[in-house]
């Protein structure tokens, strides 16, 4: 996939031409000259060309840990080969800490590498969908999700580069000790509920439980009873479907530990000082777990052992199947200042070009959001694990955008918060509980509405 967009069509007009191709332009071509006159015009030529452009360095905001200054440091040097004139100013710090104080500042930079919900700065990106025509992108080849989660109110607030979707991750060893087939893509909550319990039962002696079929609390566990309902549209409406929010919450949160005994009790996970209930998936506690493609790093770090994802589970209510899934999409986005430095808008699109998006998914940086590149995600041949990446690629296409609103912080909380207190508190029914996450989800999209 060709990318168009050169410094010519950013600064419609010809900066960007030199040499032979600014005679071309002016409608004049240069055949060779003899040798005799080679000297004499030497002069002359270089007097037409015109004089090489200064480029002013492209203040970037990367994310500052370490394994994003080495993803945004390497992909900088494959930028390089084609664009070595293009110089960099960083700020290595995560855009929601850095930007607002910067804009407070009247200090603007140019590009920012945005994840998800970049709404909560919804004023200050550049409407980057003209940038994308004019580079000719054809935005049909490309995930159609990623673009709807950057599109708020009329504007495209960034360059989709791809997205962080959500599995299921399991332990064939511990499947295999319980004489237990392996999970498939085809496997409902309540079957996946069943199967943990089934593996709990054989592995534990009695009542002590020390290993569990599946952990529910893992990083996303608030979300995901939530996240198979709806939660918001992409205004920010929130759209939470109650009888199935109602269904998962008893039965995610609350049956698969008490009831059927399968998974961990927040109190197990204190104890072994595991809060999101992923540590105890490589110790060999949890023969599953849900979460996202984030946590494959850690997994590969950690001490050896061999798992594998699959697609997460669904659920069924009144026949309507739902599968939901996590999305936390990736994006470029453009300030103030990319408007004034060409070459902050090249770089954008060119992390949606082929190479990049190749390279990104090869590495398992995140599912690239082109279509075709998307079959690259796949575990490093020094490590591969897991064995099949597949499901957070099949997922992008049902994953539910995580909060594409600029009030995203406060409505994870209004909602999440009442999902804690049903799981550690025990104080709410799942109906009272899910009536409660709606009406305090609403009343925080209400409260920022009102300060417009």
């Amino acid at each position: 996939m060709s990318t168009k967009l050169t410094r010519r069509t950013v600064l419609g007009g010809t900066l960007g031409i030199t040499g032979a191709a600014l005679l071309a332009a002016c409608g004049t071509v240069q055949t060779a000259a003899p040798m005799e006159q080679k000297e004499e015009m030497a002069p002359k030529e270089a007097a037409k060309e015109a004089p090489a452009m200064e480029h002013t360095p492209v203040w970037a905001v990367w994310m500052g840990d370490e394994t994003s200054q080495l993803r945004w440091n390497t992909a900088m040097e494959l930028f390089a080969e084609e664009h070595p004139e293009v110089t960099w100013k960083i700020t290595w710090e995560h855009w929601k800490r850095s930007l607002p104080p910067l804009l407070a500042a009247g200090e603007v930079p140019d590009i920012a590498n945005t994840s998800s919900a970049p709404h909560i700065l919804a004023d200050n990106w550049l409407d980057a969908a003209p940038i994308i025509a004019a580079a000719g992108i054809d935005t049909s080849q490309y995930a159609g999700r990623l673009f709807e989660a950057v599109n708020w109110r009329g504007k495209t607030m960034g360059v989709p580069t791809g997205s962080n979707t959500t599995a299921l991750f399991f332990r064939g060893d511990m499947f295999d000790e319980a004489g237990q087939n392996p999970p498939t893509n085809e496997m409902s909550w309540e079957e996946t509920i069943a199967v943990s319990a089934d593996i709990a039962g054989r592995l534990n002696q009695g009542e002590e439980r020390s290993r569990w079929g599946i952990s529910t609390m893992s990083y996303a566990w608030s979300y995901f009873p939530l996240l198979y309902a709806g939660m918001l549209d992409t205004d920010g409406n929130v759209i939470v479907n109650r009888e199935i929010a109602v269904h998962l919450v008893q039965l995610i949160m609350k049956d698969s530990i008490e009831k059927f005994r399968a998974a961990p009790t927040r109190e197990d996970l204190s104890a072994a000082e595991d809060y999101y209930g992923t540590g105890v998936f490589p110790t060999g506690k949890a023969a599953m777990v849900p979460g996202g493609t984030f946590i494959l790093k850690p997994f590969r770090e950690a001490d050896p052992f061999q798992f594998s994802t699959v697609e997460v589970p669904y659920t069924e209510v009144t026949g309507t199947r739902v599968r939901g899934a996590f999305n936390g999409h990736e994006q470029m986005s453009l300030l103030a200042g990319g408007a004034e430095n060409p070459d902050a808008q090249v770089f954008a699109v060119w992390t949606m070009g082929e190479k990049h998006q190749r390279w990104m998914g090869g590495e398992g940086w995140s599912v690239p959001a082109l279509n075709s590149a998307a079959d690259t995600f796949a575990p490093p041949a020094d490590d591969p694990r897991p064995a099949d990446q597949s499901a957070f690629v099949k997922a992008i296409s049902y994953a539910t955008s995580y909060f594409p609103h600029p009030a995203s912080s406060a409505i994870a909380s209004a909602g999440t918060g009442p999902l804690r207190a049903f799981v550690e508190e025990g104080a709410l029914t799942a109906e009272e509980t899910v009536d409660l996450a709606i009406d305090q989800m609403q009343a925080a999209v209400d409260e920022w509405e009102s300060n417009q």
